[in-house]
């Protein structure tokens, strides 16, 4: 608990610059205490939920995603790691583990998912290049997006296909796909 305010007080400050804002969600079951919407509309988002599992604790590990060919600094990158089959395969981007919004343009290529107990995981992103929160598939416009293990190039991955073990810090390698 005390590592989690500390945490909350680094990031505050970072904040009142206008870089990132985070949300924290604890429960006692797995399930979402709050939720404010699917996908944030503004700034730079980190949004990670935060059980508390008793007093047997896990050490906390990061996941970092080094994502490549993003191809504009256009909009934002929106991306979800899921630790749930069932939420990762019908998209329930409210039961995500944690969610990072970060505008494109000062995206430096690297995502990081930090403070989570070890499991295992999956990650889906996109590009949302017109800032609209909705991952768009029409004749003008195909944005961007990728899974962990680089799988979904011909249909939307599940989450057996982009799973990954995480039981200590972590690196992805995730390359964009764009049709």
């Amino acid at each position: 608990m005390m590592r989690a305010i500390i945490y909350a007080l680094l990031i505050c400050g970072i904040m009142t610059l206008g870089l990132v804002t985070v949300y924290t969600y604890q429960s006692s079951n797995d399930s979402i205490a709050s939720k404010t919407s699917d996908f944030p509309e503004t700034g730079n988002v980190v949004k990670s939920r935060e059980d508390s599992q008793g007093s047997e604790k896990k050490a906390l590990i990061t996941i970092k995603a080094q994502i490549k060919g993003v191809r504009n600094t256009h909009g934002k990158i929106i991306a979800q790691l899921y630790d749930k089959e069932e939420a990762f395969n019908n998209n329930r981007y409210g039961q995500a583990v944690s969610s990072i919004t970060m505008l494109t343009k000062s995206f430096n290529g690297e995502l990081c998912f930090s403070n989570i107990p070890p499991a295992e995981y999956a990650i889906v992103l996109f590009h949302d290049e017109n800032n609209n929160q909705r991952f768009d598939q029409t004749m003008t416009l195909i944005e961007g997006y990728a899974y962990s293990n680089n799988t979904g190039k011909n249909a939307p991955a599940k989450f057996h296909q982009a799973a990954f073990g995480a039981d200590s810090d972590t690196q992805q390698i995730i390359n964009m796909i764009y049709y």
